[in-house]
């Protein structure tokens, strides 16, 4: 996910690089469910509010 954000252009318009991770948490835990994989990390929302900080 990281690698796609910075080929698109994404972190360009970003205040922090940081900032990546919200969406990166996000999406990981939307494939995981659909995918029916149990997540290995239960408190996803937390860290990625966590990481995400500047």
């Amino acid at each position: 996910m990281h690698h796609a954000q910075a080929q698109s252009g994404a972190v360009a318009g970003w205040e922090c690089r940081r900032h990546d991770e919200m969406e990166a948490c996000s999406l990981g835990g939307r494939y995981l469910d659909e995918a029916r994989i149990a997540d290995p990390m239960p408190n996803r929302r937390f860290w990625a509010h966590a990481y995400s900080r500047c």
